[in-house]
């Protein structure tokens, strides 16, 4: 998915700020799937309790703080594609 110097780029480009917004402090991990077959996603609940499969979902980049577990969402997609346009000087894009 996407690496944390991935994100520190994103982040400093995009002016985000790296502080917990629950308790204040800046250590953050990556939410790692439970196997390489899986990515994070948020997904759509119908309110009618009827189903829809496959659920409408929007890819995520899940970060979890070190020291009070809050989660912090970003849409895959849109940091995927700034990375893209924006591709390390001398990496192959």
């Amino acid at each position: 998915m996407v690496s944390n110097d991935d994100l520190q780029r994103f982040y400093s480009d995009k002016g985000v700020s790296g502080s917990c917004p629950s308790c204040g402090q800046s250590q953050w991990e990556i939410g790692t799937a439970p196997d390489d077959k899986t990515d994070w996603a948020l997904s759509s609940v119908r309110t009618d309790g009827s189903a829809f499969l496959p659920a409408p979902s929007v890819p995520a980049v899940i970060l979890v703080c070190a020291n009070c577990f809050t989660l912090r969402l970003h849409a895959y997609l849109g940091i995927k594609k700034w990375l893209d346009e924006h591709p390390i000087s001398g990496a192959k894009a």
